[in-house]
């Protein structure tokens, strides 16, 4: 009688530290909904790709994503470790070449955007800024993407 409730007890403890590592182990889902405010002089945009670049509460990327292009409002979904503080950069790039294309004074040539949709138009806001706590998987983080020179 001792053996088998001292084996019950043994499984039943192995079950529990399976399913809480495993739980720990589990990774979180962050969505984005990514929009382009306005297409550039009329341009209909047919191709491109997200890039999303996730950063942790220091700053220093973690996570960078390419999720193909769909439409102008698409979701984007990440799987992330944990729950935590994070920041957040996209451009749509356009011409499939993976880079922020920039004109002859570094203003950026495609549309980009920042978490919280912070926007500076002579610099990178700061992280601060950016800087978002996502705590729930159902939470959906609306981002909207512009060119440099709204209207160009």
């Amino acid at each position: 009688m001792l053996m088998t409730n001292t084996l019950k007890f043994s499984l039943f403890s192995f079950f529990l530290s399976f399913n809480w590592i495993s739980f720990k182990a589990q990774s979180q889902s962050l969505k984005f909904e990514l929009e382009i405010a306005k297409p550039s002089s009329g341009e209909i945009l047919k191709k491109g790709n997200w890039m999303i670049s996730l950063k942790d509460k220091n700053g220093l990327i973690i996570l960078q994503e390419v999720v193909p292009f769909k439409n102008r409002k698409q979701l984007c979904e990440l799987q992330v470790p944990e729950f935590g503080i994070y920041s957040a950069s996209f451009y749509l790039d356009l011409n499939l070449n993976k880079t922020l294309d920039k004109g002859f004074f570094g203003q950026p040539k495609e549309p980009y955007g920042f978490s919280n949709n912070v926007r500076n138009y002579l610099k990178q806001p700061s992280i601060e800024s950016q800087q978002f706590k996502f705590n729930n998987n159902d939470s959906i983080y609306k981002i909207v993407l512009d060119y440099h020179f709204i209207g160009i």
